[in-house]
């Protein structure tokens, strides 16, 4: 007899059995881990492939620029590429903050960043980004108080004694600010509102200048971060007055703060930080926080801050976004609150 070959059905032939259906799934498991390990880790192995450049929206020797410089000697050293910094001055920071945002979100243009990005949204209308939508935080950096300062020949030796001698005579009082809309700006218009002085804003396009004019009389008095007044003060062409904040400065005991000075309310502190264009991958915004913590949190760079009245600030990302957006809110409240106007 011819031997019968078994009968096969057609679904026998293309259909699997349930044990080779477990294999396959598993091979085909693992293969797509790894194909996600690769698009997980791959681009943070490739990057930084070229330069980066750190935009800082102030004139250069200013205390932003003063931080980014450090920022960015540490980051070069730690990726192993060159992190330049680009000074884009003008409109009170906002000319150098709308070039990052609307930069490719690729990791390689980013911007150090400050406390104007919570002001703005309350006090500017024409802003071409939006700073809590157009940009992703990276890193806090660092954080002072301002500090009111008068000339070094200024005869005030206290807000007290500004304020008498001031209301005593009839000359033009002016203050300096960095530029519209900045912290200089806002707490410049809050004590005049508070004090009822008559003075007239005077803005630049950096704080070196304003400083600059404030040492030589032209000026009547500034609010300045530390960063960039504290060497004048050493060297007494400047007087510290006041200090922002709820409490004095640990490298200026005797300057007591506005509040305690019969100033109150005026609790803005000056904070910078990295930040990046919407849309730049997760990966590369985990890398660069995790460098840039390390860079400020060496004992040369801490130790640097410190001597100038400021101090290194440590967060996750979403920490520092909660920081921007809980000072914007408290400043449109306090818009709101005062009916604070922003006149150039």
């Amino acid at each position: 007899m011819i031997p019968v070959a078994p009968r096969l059905s057609i679904p026998s032939l293309i259909r699997p059995s349930a044990r080779d259906l477990g294999s396959h799934a598993a091979r085909l498991a693992c293969v797509v881990m790894l194909i996600l390990s690769f698009v997980e880790t791959g681009f943070a192995i490739d990057y930084p492939a070229r330069t980066i450049t750190l935009v800082v929206p102030f004139v250069a020797g200013g205390t932003l620029d003063t931080q980014a410089r450090l920022v960015a000697a540490g980051l070069s050293e730690r990726l192993g590429k060159q992190v330049i910094v680009e000074n884009r001055p003008g409109a009170g920071g906002s000319i150098g903050t709308g070039l990052v945002a609307r930069a490719s979100p690729e990791g390689y243009t980013l911007l150090m960043g400050a406390l104007y990005l919570a002001l703005e949204p309350a006090l500017r209308s024409n802003l071409d980004y939006d700073p809590l939508r157009d940009f992703v935080p990276v890193a806090l950096v660092a954080q002072s108080p301002f500090l009111l300062v008068v000339p070094g020949s200024s005869p005030a030796k206290t807000v007290g004694e500004f304020l008498a001698y001031s209301r005593a005579h009839s000359e033009v009082l002016s203050y300096g600010s960095p530029g519209a809309s900045t912290a200089g700006h806002v707490l410049g218009e809050l004590f005049k509102a508070r004090t009822r002085l008559d003075l007239v804003h005077v803005p630049y396009k950096g704080e070196i200048q304003a400083v600059t004019d404030t040492i030589g009389g032209r000026l009547s008095m500034m609010f300045v971060n530390t960063m960039a007044s504290m060497p004048h003060i050493r060297s007494g062409r400047l007087r510290a007055l006041g200090v922002t904040g709820a409490k004095r400065l640990a490298v200026l005991a005797d300057v007591p703060t506005l509040a305690e000075s019969g100033v109150p309310g005026l609790d803005l502190l000056f904070w910078s930080g990295v930040l990046a264009p919407a849309g730049t991958p997760a990966d590369v915004i985990h890398r660069l926080h995790d460098e840039i913590t390390v860079v400020i949190k060496s004992a040369a760079l801490i130790g640097a801050m410190e001597n100038l009245g400021a101090t290194v600030t440590l967060g996750t990302p979403a920490e520092f976004g909660q920081r921007i957006r809980a000072d914007s809110d408290a400043m449109i409240k306090l818009v709101k609150e005062t009916g604070l106007e922003m006149k150039e």
